[in-house]
């Protein structure tokens, strides 16, 4: 997650949309899934692809349901 934050803070959001989707793919905890897929969200919301940020969310949600009281 570490790779894909700092590329996030460095504006590289295409090389960190797919950190976060390597990690939606192939990580094993769910919480590391949600996270990924919220951060997507976040990295979708400030490009103004509410859409796809949405989605993201929704999918955040879905690998980590007990999740949604702190989303």
């Amino acid at each position: 997650m570490g790779v894909a934050e700092s590329l996030y803070e460095l504006k590289q959001t295409e090389r960190a949309l797919k950190e976060y989707q390597w990690i939606l793919e192939n990580a094993q905890d769910p919480v590391a899934q949600a996270e990924a897929a919220f951060r997507q969200g976040d990295l979708f919301l400030d490009r103004r692809q509410y859409e796809q940020a949405l989605a993201s969310y929704f999918k955040a949600l879905k690998f980590y349901p007990d999740a949604a009281k702190n989303y």
